[in-house]
């Protein structure tokens, strides 16, 4: 059961990772957002 905790951990570290890029985008997304816009979006 060792190797099945392990591979769980990595995992675990994997979604943090991806969690932490995702509030970088949403954040970066924000401030795009309440930005005003020169180029209009389509």
């Amino acid at each position: 059961m060792q190797g099945a905790a392990q591979s769980a951990e990595s995992a675990n570290q994997g979604a943090q990772r991806a969690n932490q890029r995702l509030d970088q985008v949403e954040g970066c997304v924000q401030r795009l957002e309440s930005s005003p816009r020169r180029v209009p979006r389509g």
